[in-house]
């Protein structure tokens, strides 16, 4: 696969060049499941899921985004359709460097006179590997100078928390493959804890669970189609006795089978999941210091991710640590825009700890 792209690299440069690009500074927050892009001066121009569609013959990208991801599942054998991010990091290189030069083409052009530099949203736990995987995605797409500011700070800029503030303040990011819980004070992570799991791991548990009890094999899109209509981690008064209907293959006649589910056989494999983020809650207080416990207890927790839109999120966490849950103002665009805010800081490589809002 990877050769094949290559080749088809060589025919079609559909990435930056020095010859047709403008300056543009951008920031691209590459998740599990969506990739955002912000440009400098425009703001966010994409929200899009991490996926793209290739012809397995010839290398070329088919499609990307949304309409790669409506085709999954669907696709005859000469179409490959590939996440190229998983728990958080870069899987292949390769598919991902396909997949934002597809989305840059297709949302910012190519009408640039220079490589741009590159700010990457990542998670505090990234590894050395993985630095080195997103880097290297963001380089083969064309990017001059690549910087990574971790997810949790970047969220907290978005939010317009004061993290130069001296009085600490927790962030939850929640992903589709992973789940982060942070203590920001003074402008930089004081301590973080993250499990490699996330709202993918909802559906996966959906699927299961229809495959068990009622003998219907179903995808991951329609899994996740229900958790988005019927699943909740706490009891809410809207979806007493709310249903979906679920539509699949019979595993044991192999025909369409259609079956009702309730929000109350699914609320148990949402909360199960959501206990994830209890526990790295309670593992990053054991590792804070007792005064910024002490603030964490006025500021309370912030969430932000994708994931963290499930229903009674912050009933169920609050019900669990005692602590106030807020949600970020918006919880799918702000680490994008809180890098997009840190941007002239972070690439004059000043410090967050002052310069920070």
């Amino acid at each position: 696969m990877a050769k094949r792209m290559k080749e088809e690299k060589a025919k079609k440069n559909i990435g930056f060049s020095a010859f047709n690009l403008q300056s543009g500074d951008m920031v691209i927050d590459l998740g599990s499941k969506n990739t955002c892009l912000y440009v400098k001066d425009k703001g966010v121009v994409m929200h899009e899921q991490s996926c793209v569609a290739i012809d397995t013959l010839s290398g070329a990208v088919v499609a990307a985004g949304s309409e790669a991801y409506e085709m999954a599942g669907k696709t005859s054998e000469n179409i490959s359709v590939e996440f190229p991010i998983k728990n958080g990091g870069v899987a292949d290189v390769e598919v991902a460097s396909a997949m934002l030069k597809f989305f840059i083409k297709k949302y910012v052009g190519t009408g640039f006179v220079a490589k741009p530099r590159v700010i990457l949203t990542v998670p505090s736990a990234i590894n050395e590997v993985e630095r080195i995987a997103v880097e290297a995605a963001a380089k083969n797409a064309g990017a001059d100078i690549v910087e990574l500011i971790e997810y949790p700070l970047a969220a907290a800029l978005g939010t317009e928390k004061a993290v130069s503030s001296s009085k600490g303040a927790m962030f939850i990011s929640m992903g589709a493959g992973i789940t982060e819980c942070a203590v920001i004070c003074a402008g930089d992570v004081v301590t973080s804890t993250s499990v490699r799991r996330g709202g993918e791991n909802i559906d996966k548990e959906i699927v299961r669970l229809l495959r068990r009890k009622y003998g219907i094999n179903i995808g991951l899109q329609t899994a996740e189609k229900i958790k988005k209509e019927i699943g909740s981690v706490y009891p809410e008064e809207a979806l007493l006795g709310a249903f979906v209907e679920a539509r699949g293959r019979s595993v044991a006649e192999g025909i369409p089978k259609a079956i009702s589910l309730h929000a109350d056989e699914v609320r148990p494999l949402c909360a199960q999941c959501v206990q994830d983020v209890v526990n790295i809650i309670k593992d990053t207080v054991e590792k804070t210091s007792a005064e910024l416990v002490s603030d964490i207890m006025d500021t309370g927790v912030i969430v932000a991710g994708g994931a963290s839109l499930i229903k009674g999120l912050d009933k169920y966490i609050e019900s669990e640590t005692g602590l106030n849950v807020y949600y970020a103002k918006d919880t799918f665009f702000c680490a994008v825009e809180g890098a997009g805010k840190a941007m002239d800081i972070v690439f004059d490589k000043r410090d967050l700890r002052k310069n920070g809002k």
